[in-house]
């Protein structure tokens, strides 16, 4: 488990040890490994000349300038900032950008293509393994994939057997004229056709034999076409197919939330209505101006006009409340919570933590079951998930059931509801029935000039109404 300077050290420590007869061997074996790298160094420089064929590295290049200039290229061109994307290194085990390919390329660091390759596929996948997947910057490294796939074929691959000198046009198919004359035909751009392979340059005046216009669809050069010959069944790397994985690079092709914002029409003191602008609530930083305008208009809005502050001091009053008085139980602040809860949900809006600590945990209460189908009596209650408050919760409903159910009425307590009716009459009864949306379910009409009781109405659902099941 030594580190490298302490192995260092020790092999430091036993070459000195050594006599010059035991070096000897060892000296002769760095000799020739020094030989070997100096051959290997100078068949490298002399492939970059321009004299020769293939010249691959010079071909990377070519293809590394190609992506640079491309828009979308600029979040590659230089190493991912760790100091904002802190946790960049722990996803991703080697790093590699545009930039730190270049200078590689300029040090000679690169010995083939593949390993210039293997670097450059490294960038786009880093960013596919940090990113999430269809996000806008996926989609960027997607297309630039796909680009550079293409081109290195066409650039470099494609050329390896083709034996082809730098000087003939046709060696670069990068360049920007008629890769058939180098550009002396002077053809104008819209008498040129693009290879959608390798987008080699030609004019159509130059191919033999010569195109009378520039031709619809794909178009192979004359370098590109036997590769694909009159079997459609072989394809090859295209430009056409690259256009969609653009497309969505663009566009970011990711669901886009809607964000509505609320903004004001503004009429700006001693000037004239023509001069009206739409301002958010931000800009016109005046709470008081808008409050009257609301106050004015009844509008409502858009956020439930409590702070956290009043929300604290709120709860802590409801609190106080309920240890002060014996009408008030914990209950009624839990209620009062689930009130307020509402309305940050009914603004779309997350409700804030210590508000819905206070509305107490998540409960299911089953509604609307039928006495006959259960055996339930509609005066018990049974609160499974609500232990806590099942005494405060039994004592408000029978208190409600006291007010609502004939059986249990007391008629001899005077409330507001006896006191404005005249007393009963012979055969006259009071009730109080619970209103749906549907109104009571009850059909009333005439019998003998009176106003008579016809019948119940059933629910859409089919169930008995509240009238008649009470």
């Amino acid at each position: 488990d030594a580190s490298l300077s302490e192995i260092m050290q020790i092999l430091g420590d036993t070459w000195r040890g050594m006599t010059e007869e035991e070096q000897a061997p060892y000296i002769q074996i760095a000799k020739e490994e020094a030989d070997q790298y100096e051959k290997e160094k100078a068949l490298l420089e002399r492939a970059q000349r321009p004299s020769e064929m293939w010249q691959p590295l010079r071909r990377c290049n070519a293809v590394l300038d190609r992506l640079c200039s491309d828009p979308f290229a600029s979040v590659f061109l230089e190493p991912v900032d760790t100091s904002v994307y802190n946790d960049y290194l722990e996803m991703i085990d080697h790093p590699m950008d545009l930039g730190t390919v270049r200078q590689n390329l300029r040090n000679k660091k690169y010995q083939t293509p593949e390993a210039f390759a293997r670097d450059v596929r490294k960038i786009w996948n880093n960013c596919k393994i940090f990113n999430q997947h269809g996000s806008a910057i996926w989609h960027v490294a997607d297309y630039m994939s796909k680009q550079f796939e293409r081109i290195y074929h066409a650039w470099v691959l494609d050329f390896r057997d083709r034996y082809l000198r730098w000087v003939n046009p046709a060696a670069r198919p990068w360049e920007p004229s008629c890769r058939q004359c180098d550009g002396k035909c002077k053809t104008p751009d819209n008498q040129m056709v693009l290879c959608d392979h390798c987008d080699a340059m030609y004019g159509i005046s130059c191919l033999k034999p010569k195109l009378k216009k520039i031709p619809k669809g794909v178009w192979h050069c004359p370098s590109c076409a036997p590769k694909v010959g009159k079997n459609h069944t072989v394809s090859i790397l295209s430009a056409v197919t690259e256009h969609a994985a653009r497309k969505r690079a663009e566009i970011g092709d990711v669901p886009m939330k809607t964000v509505k914002q609320k903004m004001f029409l503004v009429k700006w003191q001693s000037l004239g209505y023509e001069h009206c602008t739409w301002e958010t609530q931000e800009d016109i930083n005046d709470d008081s101006i808008i409050a009257e305008f609301r106050r004015l208009e009844g509008v409502t809005p858009e956020e439930p006009n409590l702070t956290e502050k009043e929300l604290q001091g709120t709860i802590s009053l409801a609190k106080t409340n309920a240890q002060d008085s014996s009408k008030e139980t914990p209950f009624h602040t839990k209620l009062y919570a689930q009130t307020r809860a509402y309305q940050f949900s009914k603004f779309g809006q997350d409700i804030p933590q210590l508000l819905g600590a206070e509305c107490g945990p998540n409960t299911l209460i089953s509604t609307a079951l039928s006495d006959e189908e259960h055996g339930i009596d509609r005066h018990t209650v049974r609160l499974d998930e609500c232990h806590h408050y099942k005494l405060e919760a039994n004592e408000i409903l029978h208190r409600l059931i006291d007010l609502v159910s004939p059986e249990k009425r007391d008629y001899s307590q005077s409330g507001y509801h006896a006191s404005s009716l005249p007393p009963l009459l012979n055969g006259e009864y009071d009730t109080i029935l619970p209103v749906t949306c549907d109104g009571l379910l009850m059909n009333v009409g005439e019998v003998n000039g009176a106003v008579s009781f016809l019948g119940y109405r059933q629910l859409k659902s089919g169930a008995k109404g509240p009238a008649e099941v009470n």
